[in-house]
């Protein structure tokens, strides 16, 4: 029984058949007593980088704050074993939106509503240490939840995150604090997975998540916006970046929203005695495909030139680039 006016829960009752000898006879089924479950959504999933076999992980996060890490069989019909969870009351972090393996594979890194990093030790799942400030005024927080996380490839010290204060911060997790911030008025995030960091660690790119918007390169030392591309080609905004698994990070695949499309965007470098680090970089479009829905996801593979992007209708197209 509800109120119609609130949606509330006023009262509510279940009958087991063998109780009713009356509707047994109408034949009127009540469905019996059971155990109503609270369900979780789960809102992060990443693999352990760099392993195979019998040393596959999983690790994945859910909205009610749990951490799990996955044995993965070698085998389809074996079940995956839980090695370890971590979650609640624990980490008291509320719902979680994002987690990533660091690249030695020796922590797992979780974040979400709590606007801050949580260092787990991804042998036990054991809390190692929060990095973070819970004052939003602090120059280098996030003022908002973070729902975007990415470690880097080059080192296990690095990690990035994206908010929804539509700020880019990255992390030194041996300081336990954050060390840069991206920001500016022409990004917007809300969602999805709209930065990455390149294998070489040397440039950050971003989406805006705008009509019309854009992709952008920052440079991972600070110095700013590199290169930009205005994507006319998506009006209805880009949802999610990653970069190609080469050293150099040369192609990138985003996704988008409201004219649903897949894009590759490749970038090149040349001298440029005028700029920082002395080399500039220039973007161009090296592909684009129409699709059926939003895309939410998307990632590069690491050892081939396929690109994979995950719709809204469930659907999952792999790409040869």
């Amino acid at each position: 029984l509800f109120d119609v006016n609130s949606g509330k829960l006023l009262h509510s009752l279940y009958v087991d058949d063998s109780e009713d000898a009356e509707m047994l006879q109408r034949q009127i089924k009540y469905r019996p007593k059971m155990t109503v479950i609270s369900l979780s959504t789960v809102t992060g999933l990443r693999w352990l980088p760099g392993k195979k076999g019998r040393d596959r992980r999983l690790a994945m996060c859910d909205s009610k704050g749990n951490v799990r890490s996955y044995a993965v069989p070698v085998v389809g019909k074996d079940m995956m074993n839980v090695q370890w969870q971590e979650g609640g009351e624990a980490t008291d972090f509320g719902a979680l939106q994002c987690l990533d393996w660091t690249v030695d594979g020796s922590n797992v890194i979780v974040a979400g509503s709590a606007r801050k990093l949580l260092v787990l030790d991804a042998s036990d799942g054991r809390p190692v240490t929060r990095i973070g400030h819970d004052d939003p005024s602090v120059k280098m927080s996030h003022s908002n939840r973070i729902f975007g996380l990415r470690c880097a490839s080059h080192t296990p010290a690095i990690a990035i995150t994206a908010a929804m204060d539509n700020s880019v911060m990255m992390w030194d997790l041996r300081a336990g604090e954050a060390v840069r911030a991206f920001s500016g008025p022409g990004l917007v995030m809300s969602s999805g997975d709209p930065v990455d960091i390149s294998q070489n660690g040397d440039a950050l790119v971003t989406v805006t998540h705008t009509i019309g918007g854009e992709v952008a390169l920052w440079d991972a030392g600070g110095s700013g916006v590199m290169a930009s591309m205005n994507l006319s080609m998506c009006p209805g905004g880009a949802t999610c970046v990653q970069f190609s698994k080469d050293y150099v990070s040369t192609e990138m695949v985003i996704g988008t929203e409201g004219d649903p499309s897949c894009v590759f965007v490749r970038r090149t470098d040349k001298l440029d005695t005028t700029a920082p680090s002395g080399r500039s970089w220039d973007l161009s479009l090296a592909g684009h495909t129409s699709v059926l829905a939003p895309i939410w996801c998307a990632d590069f593979a690491h050892l081939s030139r396929r690109a994979v992007a995950g719709s809204a209708n469930g659907t999952l197209t792999i790409y040869s680039v």
